[in-house]
């Protein structure tokens, strides 16, 4: 049987890539051992599934239909820059996500398709968010931190309407998504 490195994520709108284009390139310019993404690759993971059977995922992709099907599209918005675990000691580099109930109860329903496949619940707490860098070291890290605590990223409201099963392979250059299934929500 074959399996595929996949996730489930909300799919990041263009008006927002444009503004998150502009932070990365400001950080960018602080000479730093951060490996920063493409705009291409911008998305809110809801579920990382790691390698999967490929007839688990096309099972999933119907139940995902199923769920997405009772759930209404609804709006949230981009706000802020952040880093995990925190912006003193970052390893990742985020723009979040204000609270958005629905978004935290389409996680939920998302975990709870998932679990029927006995994909464990993520252990930590959902935090809605778009990975934009990922710390590989410590050369200009402090500059970059001290950067990213003046940086404001103003609300952009966004219309999630649509969950998307995506694929990852891994390269020596990185990953490469692609989507295998665009699961809509109930219009």
């Amino acid at each position: 049987m074959s399996r595929i490195r996949c996730f489930i994520a909300v799919r990041t709108p263009p008006q927002v890539l444009n503004r998150i284009a502009e932070v990365i390139t400001n950080l960018q310019s602080i000479s730093s051992d951060v490996k920063w993404e493409h705009t291409e690759k911008l998305h809110i993971t809801l579920k990382f599934l790691g390698a999967t059977e490929e007839t688990d995922v096309q099972m999933l992709a119907r139940r995902l239909e199923e769920k997405a099907g009772r759930i209404s599209l609804f709006q949230y918005a981009y706000e802020g820059i952040g880093a995990f675990p925190s912006l003193d000691r970052p390893r990742v580099y985020w723009i979040g996500t204000s609270k958005n109930l629905a978004l935290v109860q389409l996680h939920r329903d998302v975990e709870e398709v998932t679990r029927t496949f006995s994909i464990a619940d993520d252990e930590r707490p959902f935090h809605p968010h778009v990975t934009i860098g990922r710390v590989k070291g410590s050369r200009g890290i402090n500059l970059l931190t001290a950067s990213a605590k003046t940086l404001t990223f103003e609300p952009v409201v966004a219309h999630c309407s649509e969950l998307l099963l995506m694929k990852s392979d891994l390269h020596p250059t990185g990953s490469r998504y692609s989507v295998l299934s665009h699961i809509p929500l109930n219009l």
